[in-house]
């Protein structure tokens, strides 16, 4: 039996609303700068920092939310026979059951995360990202426990 989880592209959309208007804002500082500074000011330490400083960040804070919504939108992670898959467009990594440790983050915060490692392959799941984040390690734990003691009673 497979147990399939999504990431949530939910609460990136809720941070589009504040990534936007933010840049926006620095795009509107930054035009604005430009109309009160004039070309013919010798200072470019000044026309830096209220004309072009606006735009870099408005192009930082968009390149974060760009780079957070490339990687963190559309992964999958299937809990299989074979162990832990986590796929991320092309890509997948594999945990196997063997030597699987699952590091449960030691905060509930928002920005927390839990890595599940075998020593070879190390997923992360953060809890911003993944809504069913507890019932995953939950189920990672139950199963870890149950394989051990199996093979502790086997022996």
């Amino acid at each position: 039996m497979t147990y399939t989880y999504h990431s949530s592209s939910k609460k990136l959309a809720a941070l589009a609303l504040v990534f936007l208007p933010m840049a926006g804002f620095l795009v509107k500082i930054g035009l604005e700068g430009n109309r009160i500074v004039p070309p013919q000011m010798k200072e470019d330490l000044m026309r830096f920092v209220v004309v072009y400083c606006p735009f870099i960040m408005a192009g930082v804070l968009l390149g974060m939310y760009l780079y957070l919504l490339s990687t963190q939108a559309g992964r999958r992670l299937d809990i299989g026979s074979i162990g832990v898959t986590l796929t991320a467009g092309n890509s997948s990594t594999t945990v196997g059951w063997a030597a699987m440790v699952v590091n449960r983050a030691q905060t509930s915060n928002l920005t927390s995360s839990s890595l599940i490692s075998d020593g070879q392959s190390n997923i992360r799941i953060q809890r911003f990202f993944w809504p069913d984040h507890d019932d995953i390690l939950n189920r990672l734990e139950r199963t870890v426990k149950h394989n051990r003691t199996a093979k502790t009673v086997k022996m």
